[in-house]
């Protein structure tokens, strides 16, 4: 099994800007230029991405988004209603319990990990899977360019990963098919051996959810700062001890070394001894052998006076033998400062062995707390890592949690909204659609007109309630801006459409309707004329 985790979540497909996004279209790559995002893939490495497109006839040569409007067409036909597009607050009759009711996506996206050789063919098992299910794939996008660059690290993190693009649409009934979760879970375990991956743990497991890009982005960074405070700290801790270590070594190293230098002292000594004593020795058996030679002369000089002979000799062997006394003497002590020198030396090279073997101790010593601090080291981080991947997972959930109970409450004391809701979602996603329909205008019209708040802050609320349809539909951000600059028209009174319908208003004895309930109604019956 090769190296690196995959598995895929389905979610709903951001309809128009499949292709642009994908294909790296010129058009896609200057709108994000343009609107100051800045590129999040490497254009020299886009020459490595790879496509497949269905040559199904419902989809050769068309657009997701043209797929996906003859999808609407189709479920309008089968059902004679228009699909539900938002997610829809719901309320279970025998719990009295509110949950939340998916809205209508027959088209869904997934992006899995892969591996940097991954090809369009190792995706075969995958198109088997979703045929058996009654899931077609639509397209297969390769990224292999995605990634960025680490400024703290001075490492290119690479973003490896595939866009799989699926119908999930049954053209017979124009309904959703819905795989259970058994089908989900083998479709993870395909995936993973079709490209030659691990598969990713259960959420059961981990108690982690599916996160998409920009959130395990963003995790991933956290967790990366959190990491290195983690290393810091190890390496400070092990540094602590290596250093404690090193500093006792060094001690016991640095009392030999001046043991040795006491020694050497003592060598130096002994040997300045030695000399002099040879020295001294030397010059006793000279003074030795003049005398010897004096005396073997005598008899030549004394030969006819015999007792001035004997004389000379004794005074001149009395001298010799006090000579060689000394000469004893100085030759006892040369023997022991030799000796002494000899101990000296034997103990100066026992001394330099243990030096030496200090100096071996103390490399080993810190290789080895630093090899073990390594070892935990790494075992915290990874534990750590673990950890904060969990709790960063989960205030992510807890985030979206929040929203949706605090949509609910919303939805709860403003009713209203749910309309302007769908409306401001419906044109956000619009591929062809400009401006607000007569009809949505006044939707958005009546929300913020019954909202209780200034027309400012109104549009502020609906635009924030519309932003969890946005993300979760993962509109492109440019659409998204232009549905909030007709919302904030609308609050403004500057709606061209808008204002052009409430002029045509004939004005009645009151001086016009003193509820925009009853302006609505009106306008509603205008536009069905």
């Amino acid at each position: 099994m090769g190296t690196g985790k995959t598995g895929g979540h389905w979610k709903p497909c951001n309809i128009g800007s499949v292709e642009a996004h994908n294909e790296r279209r010129p058009e896609y790559l200057e709108s994000v230029k343009k609107a100051g995002l800045g590129l999040y893939f490497f254009e020299h490495l886009t020459e490595h991405n790879d496509h497949w497109v269905s040559d199904n006839v419902r989809y050769k040569g068309k657009t997701v988004a043209e797929v996906f409007e003859a999808m609407k067409k189709l479920y309008k036909e089968k059902t004679g209603q228009l699909p539900q597009l938002t997610n829809k607050i719901k309320v279970n009759k025998k719990t009295g319990k509110e949950y939340k009711c998916a809205g209508w996506s027959p088209i869904r996206e997934m992006c899995p990990p892969i591996k940097e050789d991954t090809k369009i063919e190792d995706f075969e098992y995958l198109k088997k899977w979703a045929k058996k299910h009654g899931i077609e794939i639509i397209r297969i996008d390769l990224h292999k360019d995605e990634g960025y660059y680490d400024e703290k690290t001075g490492e290119y993190k690479m973003n490896y990963h595939a866009h799989v693009v699926a119908s999930f649409l049954d053209w017979n009934t124009g309904k959703t098919v819905k795989p259970n979760s058994q089908a989900m879970s083998e479709m993870q375990t395909i995936l993973a051996m079709a490209l030659d991956m691990e598969r990713g743990e259960r959420k059961a497991n981990t108690g982690v959810g599916y996160l998409d890009h920009p959130q395990y982005r963003k995790m991933m960074e956290a967790i990366d700062g959190e990491k290195k405070e983690i290393i810091e700290e190890a390496k400070k801790e092990a540094s602590a001890i290596v250093d404690e270590a090193y500093k006792d070594a060094v001690a016991i190293k640095q009392s030999a070394e001046d043991e040795l230098k006491s020694i050497q002292a003592e060598v130096k000594k002994a040997e300045t001894r030695l000399k002099g004593l040879t020295t001294m020795i030397s010059n006793l058996e000279a003074q030795k052998d003049n005398i010897e030679a004096q005396i073997a002369a005598l008899e030549d000089e004394y030969a006819e006076d015999k007792e001035q002979l004997e004389q000379k000799r004794s005074e001149l062997q009395t001298k010799l033998t006090g000579i060689e006394k000394k000469i004893a003497e100085k030759q006892e002590k040369f023997n022991t400062a030799e000796q002494q020198l000899r101990d000296i030396n034997d103990q100066f090279t026992k001394i330099k062995e243990q030096k030496e073997k200090y100096e071996k101790d103390i490399r080993t010593m810190t290789d080895d707390a630093i090899k073990r601090h390594d070892k935990i080291n790494k075992a915290i981080s990874q534990k750590r890592a673990e950890l904060a991947k969990m709790d960063k997972a989960g205030e992510l959930t807890r985030a979206e949690k929040h929203i949706e109970e605090r949509n609910v409450v919303i939805y709860r004391r403003w009713p209203e909204a749910r309309n302007a809701v769908d409306a401001i979602f419906q044109l956000g996603n619009s591929t062809t659609a400009k401006d607000f329909t007569p009809q949505q205008a006044l939707d958005v019209e009546h929300a913020i007109a019954t909202s209780g708040t200034s027309r400012t802050d109104a549009a502020k609320n609906l635009l924030s309630l519309t932003q969890k349809e946005f993300d979760d539909y993962r509109t492109p951000r440019g659409y998204v801006e232009g549905a909030a600059k007709l919302v904030n028209s609308i609050a403004q009174g500057t709606h061209l459409r808008l204002t052009a319908l409430l002029r045509s208003q004939p004005k009645d004895a009151g001086g016009g309707p003193s509820y925009i309930t009853d302006l609505t109604d009106w306008a509603g019956n205008q536009i069905h004329r």
